[in-house]
């Protein structure tokens, strides 16, 4: 699943750029740790470009069908059956799902909804997303 997700990917490259940085600085090639810091400084920008990003949601042809779920789109204020491209939420069986800018969203065997990818899962719990967080419990835009 961390293929479809984003944000493990940009953590990932984070980390690897990071981590050879501090390799090479500490071995006195300080010129190959600037280098290696540059692949740091790109990801730090894509990361926050996903901030300003709708959430993907990874869904079959086939779970669509089955679970007939309902969309809640950036802007919309109500939930609706017509498929939405900049997705905010969804309702699945009756439950309902915020997701943080960003993420990649998909079902697991349980046809639970949940992040895609462990980059995704982090954004989703330092972002107050997931299955029905406080801040839309009382939002009528949210029922």
């Amino acid at each position: 699943m961390v293929t479809k997700d984003r944000y493990s990917k940009i953590f990932l490259v984070m980390s690897g750029s990071a981590l050879l940085s501090a390799f090479f600085y500490k071995n006195g090639k300080g010129n190959l740790a600037a280098a290696s810091f540059i692949p740091f400084i790109f990801s730090s920008g894509y990361l926050a470009y996903l901030f300003t990003q709708p959430s993907k949601l990874h869904l079959s042809k086939e779970q669509k069908k089955r679970l007939n779920p309902e969309y809640k789109g950036e802007n919309d204020c109500k939930f609706s059956q017509h498929e939405k491209i900049e997705i905010d939420g969804i309702k699945v069986k009756g439950k309902r799902y915020k997701f943080v800018n960003g993420t990649d969203i998909c079902l697991n065997e349980k046809d639970e909804v949940v992040p895609c990818g462990f980059g995704s899962s982090i954004m989703q719990s330092l972002g107050g997303g997931g299955l029905e967080p406080k801040s839309i419990q009382t939002d009528n835009c949210w029922l």
